[in-house]
């Protein structure tokens, strides 16, 4: 695999660079037309100024990538960029720290490490964007213009005969096929002095980002935040507000690229900890785009998997969904409260009149061999329950996985699938990589838990599934 190493002045990829670059070609190929008929790459309401971009780097788990996704749909916005699309990244690929406790991946260390993972993932067939999985129609199609990470590389390369973002400028981009070069120019060495790349460094360790267009704060750059911790008392957190600080008229307004490391931010004692951009703006346009991206349902595949699902292995059948989020972080030292909690609710629902078991479906991330002596095997061996579960390794799931890496970027309608041939699917090696999609289909399928949800307090995964299910009307 391309692995990062560091250069005097910079840093630049391994030797398998060239095999990644014919990688991505094929790409440009399939989608050229596409991005030169894009209407100038601009969208409604003015809101995006053509011909400049940003990026960040996508991190920890799929809830909180959603979340980073949401705050960078709204900073895009308010800035006037291009979005471009990152990856899904695996599970424990990428890590932050944390934000609470000021140990954190600084940001240029994370773009590092985030860009090494993509072409890991390209390099393993295992690619593909966010936008694959989660429905962004609501803010992509009118509000915020959207990119591929991919196709936005071979763009940033002069692969094709588009213009480089960058041509204009006093640095100028890579020539065609200097995809090291190209590459590299994302990272912090060679922001520096450019105007054509601006690296944002700043985190949620110092930084809390803010807008308000017409509120006269916006008139004070800095302001200081209070923690309420002695621990942590020498640490100094200050609100920003973005548009002031990184829009027009700004060194970083002024480039053509703008690369955020983390964009994640989460809350903590009743404030966020990076992004803070809730509430009436004052700019009508801005709040569109924040309530059409307070929620983002999951892909058309995806749900469609889910449902089919339900039809296939359930029968139709009402049933009850128990996210249960036991082997990670705080959640191993906490199985007696979960289960105790699920017990409850269990013993609450009413069985049918038909006196038949009730459906429940078991979303987990403790193994089917693990179960011996906890809950989940009393629960699979009582008569008025029966028990389902969902494996990676099940044909749904993979099936799944493969129309997805089959997407064209920024399309998840499955009728203009890329074909996938099945003699090519039965003939597959045994060791082909497959994207693990399974956490898909998975809160899929308890979106439409009619019988109810019962979650694991204080998991992403539970907050998520519950958006879903406020958002979704009904299963069929």
């Amino acid at each position: 695999m391309a692995k990062w190493r560091r250069e005097r002045g910079g840093v630049g990829y391994g030797s398998n660079s060239a095999l990644l670059f014919l990688l991505l070609v094929p790409l440009l190929i399939v989608y050229g037309v596409w991005i030169i008929a894009a209407p100038s790459l601009s969208g409604a309401a003015g809101i995006p100024i053509p011909g400049k971009y940003m990026w960040y780097a996508p991190h920890s788990g799929f809830s909180n990538q959603v979340g980073e996704l949401r705050n960078a749909v709204r900073v895009a916005a308010i800035l006037g960029r291009i979005l471009i699309l990152p990856p899904v990244t695996d599970h424990h690929a990428l890590s932050l720290g944390s934000c609470p406790k000021f140990r954190i991946v600084e940001p240029r260390h994370l773009r590092v490490a985030a860009l090494s993972h993509f072409s890991d993932l390209v390099a393993q067939s295992r690619y593909y964007s966010i936008a694959d999985v989660v429905n962004i129609s609501a803010v992509s199609q009118s509000l915020v213009t959207t990119i591929d990470f991919r196709v936005f590389a071979l763009l940033w390369c002069g692969a094709n005969r588009v213009e480089p973002p960058c041509a204009g400028t006093a640095t100028p981009c890579p020539s065609k096929g200097g995809f090291d070069r190209c590459i590299a120019m994302l990272n912090h060495a060679h922001c520096v002095g450019s105007d054509c790349v601006h690296c944002v460094d700043e985190s949620c360790a110092d930084t809390v980002w803010t807008y308000a267009a017409t509120s006269p704060k916006r008139r004070l750059l800095e302001q200081p935040v209070k923690l309420k911790t002695k621990k942590f008392s020498g640490a100094r957190r200050v609100k920003r507000d973005i548009l002031q600080s990184l829009g027009d008229g700004t060194v970083a307004g002024d480039s053509k690229l703008l690369v955020f490391g983390s964009l994640f931010s989460g809350e903590y004692q009743g404030a966020q900890t990076h992004v803070d951009l809730s509430g009436a703006s004052g700019n009508a346009a801005f709040d569109r785009v924040f309530q059409a991206s307070q929620h983002f349902p999951l892909s058309r595949v995806v749900t469609d998997a889910g449902r089919a699902y339900i039809r296939s292995r359930m029968n139709k059948r009402e049933f009850f969904c128990a996210q249960l989020r036991l082997l990670d972080g705080q959640f191993k030292n906490h199985w007696s409260k979960t289960f105790d909690s699920l017990r409850l609710r269990l013993e609450s629902l009413v069985p049918d009149e038909g006196g038949g078991a009730i459906p429940v479906f078991v979303m987990t991330d403790l193994p089917r061999a693990n179960w011996t002596g906890t809950y989940l095997e009393e629960l699979s061996e009582r008569s008025e329950y029966q028990i389902f579960r969902l494996e990676e390794g099940d044909e749904i799931v993979r099936d799944t996985a493969r129309r997805v890496v089959a997407l064209k970027p920024g399309n998840d309608d499955p009728s203009k699938l890329v074909a996938v041939e099945q003699q090519t699917q039965d003939q597959a090696p045994h060791h082909q990589m497959l994207p693990d999609i399974l956490l898909y289909v998975e809160e899929a399928i308890c979106s439409c838990a009619s019988l109810g949800f019962h979650g694991t307090a204080g998991s992403t995964i539970s907050e998520m599934i519950t958006q879903l299910r406020n958002a979704t009307p009904q299963c069929s």
